[in-house]
């Protein structure tokens, strides 16, 4: 029983997305989302417990699969640019082709901000992880050479996060996602160990997060 209300609920999730992508949230009304999915509006109460709480599981969802997403990407990828660039682009493909996000910051309600303020907290801090998973394996195999770990990571995930949440609209994402590798060279060049003279030590700039800040991904 459990088993079938969690793939009722996840197929919801996803008719949800799909109306949400088409009409916005603000226009978006359970009742829209009822007759997508087939069901009388009375039974999404069964799974949730208002707009807000699917609300919040659709954007959980588009969350955990675009960490998936990146995870396999970094995985797949060869050497920290490559892992670098595939994450990057895992990012603007999800944003291009769920719409999901750019419903989200078209509609720029506050309270839809407040509401899914700490699952984006969550997830900007374990795309960070992963990011400095790279760098680090990077320093340690001297491939790079960075002073500041923290700085860096922070630098190129915010920057990237920030570019996809900066564009609204799809033909952006699409334009930035074609130039992400000439973006990608273009920061790592300075992060090279062969490029860099004078860079400390490689064994003493690995330094992980404090354990409280880290979390899993």
């Amino acid at each position: 029983m459990e088993n079938s209300k969690s793939e009722k609920r996840a197929k919801l999730l996803d008719v949800a997305q799909g109306v949400i992508r088409k009409q916005g949230v603000k226009k978006t009304t359970l009742d829209d989302i009822a007759e997508a999915s087939g069901m009388a509006a009375t039974s999404i109460y069964y799974y949730f417990d208002s707009k807000n709480d699917l609300l919040r599981g659709v954007i959980d969802s588009v969350i955990e699969k675009t960490l998936d997403r990146v995870r396999a990407a970094i995985d797949a990828a060869g050497t920290p640019e490559e892992k670098l660039v595939a994450s990057w682009k895992v990012l603007f493909a999800t944003a291009r082709e769920s719409g999901f996000h750019l419903s989200l910051n078209a509609d720029a309600r506050p309270e839809i901000a407040l509401l899914a303020e700490d699952l984006l907290k969550n997830f900007e801090q374990r795309y960070k992880v992963m990011i400095h998973k790279i760098i680090s394996d990077g320093i340690e195999r001297r491939e790079l050479a960075v002073e500041d770990i923290y700085l860096t990571v922070s630098v190129l995930a915010n920057v990237f996060l920030g570019m996809v949440n900066s564009n609204v609209n799809e033909a952006h994402c699409r334009m930035i996602e074609e130039r992400v590798e000439k973006l990608g060279s273009l920061f790592m060049n300075g992060l090279r160990k062969d490029k860099r003279t004078g860079a400390a030590d490689p064994r003493r700039t690995v330094c992980l997060p404090p354990k409280d800040t880290v979390g899993s991904v």
